[in-house]
């Protein structure tokens, strides 16, 4: 692998381009270059995807020389703490990914490194671990069986069985990502938050994001509200206070068993409702184009009267 990309809030982290960010990133997000092999619906980066090569959500990745890359990382250890390497499954990928898993972590020998992959193969996990790597992604994206079926092909249950087992034999580092607005219910969300966290899976939550180019193109983003009410269930039951969620008719969540006091007392001090997953992860404007409004995704705090706004309408159906 001689070229790699590199988000372009992290490009200017690095000292690889000049811009003007509102919210600074404590990770590092680096991506292969290649198309990939798979052809998930809602990806810029899909093989039958228009969408411009540099692309990935809505961010743009510009590539650099891998060496160029490695000496940045170098030199800029302390402008951040964690790198997310997003590998896009190109033709003969895991031929070199161990190789510059390693480049990697040579030269950043004290940042975790997170290498987020799509793979049935516990030879292909096990290698990016042995070559320095802290955490593995395997993302589910699509928590409904016949979504996952249609957007990323192949089968939930197969795929969730052999993330559970992985997770099993390296507890705390594995982790998946979820989509809020792929046709699940908010119960068939939480049900697959729940059964993640009893296997140690790290979570990261993100909303559909309609993408120029990948099929899903003109899909709606989901209902904030109801994101709103899949963040406070992600929160938690990661913090182990979940209890027995009430739903109505349409799967959606009506009460969170705690009364309202109750909630905010919960809540009021915490990162319900910033970016959620991997440690030192706040990726700002992944699901939002900046000056949006409202954020699925807040890079940090939100203010008390901001807060209180946010808890209020997740009780709007």
């Amino acid at each position: 692998m001689n070229k790699i990309r590199v988000s372009l809030g992290s490009a200017a982290i690095l000292g690889l381009r000049e811009l003007k960010m509102t919210a600074l990133s404590q990770t590092i997000y680096l991506m292969n270059s290649g198309g990939c092999e798979f052809n998930c619906s809602f990806c810029a980066q899909a093989k039958c995807a228009t969408s411009e090569q540099d692309k990935l959500s809505r961010v743009s990745w510009p590539e650099y020389d891998l060496d160029i890359v490695l000496q940045a990382l170098k030199e800029k250890q302390n402008n951040y703490k964690r790198i997310c390497f997003q590998v896009v499954n190109s033709p003969r990928i895991f031929k070199t990914l161990a190789e510059t898993t390693k480049k990697i972590r040579e030269s950043t020998p004290h940042s975790q490194i997170a290498i987020t992959i799509r793979t049935y193969k516990p030879e292909d996990i096990e290698a990016v671990f042995n070559a320095g790597a802290d955490e593995v992604g395997l993302s589910i994206d699509a928590v409904n069986e016949e979504q996952f079926a249609k957007i990323k092909g192949g089968n939930l249950k197969i795929y969730q069985d052999f993330i559970l087992h992985t997770a099993d034999k390296y507890p705390g580092k594995i982790a998946t990502h979820l989509i809020v607005g792929m046709g699940e219910t908010e119960k068939e969300m939480v049900d697959m938050i729940q059964e993640l966290h009893e296997h140690e899976v790290i979570i990261a939550l993100f909303a559909f994001t309609p993408v120029k180019g990948a099929k899903l193109e003109f899909k709606q983003e989901p209902n904030i509200s109801s994101y709103r009410r899949i963040q406070v269930a992600l929160y938690l039951v990661r913090n182990n206070l979940d209890k027995s969620f009430v739903y109505n008719d349409n799967g959606q969540i009506t009460n969170f068993g705690y009364n309202k006091e109750e909630l905010v007392n919960i809540l009021k001090d915490s990162n319900v409702f910033e970016t959620s997953g991997c440690k030192d992860c706040n990726r700002p404007y992944y699901n939002e184009r900046v000056g949006d409004k409202d954020l699925y995704n807040y890079p940090c705090k939100v203010a008390d009267d901001k807060f209180v706004q946010i808890l209020e309408s997740i009780y709007e159906f």
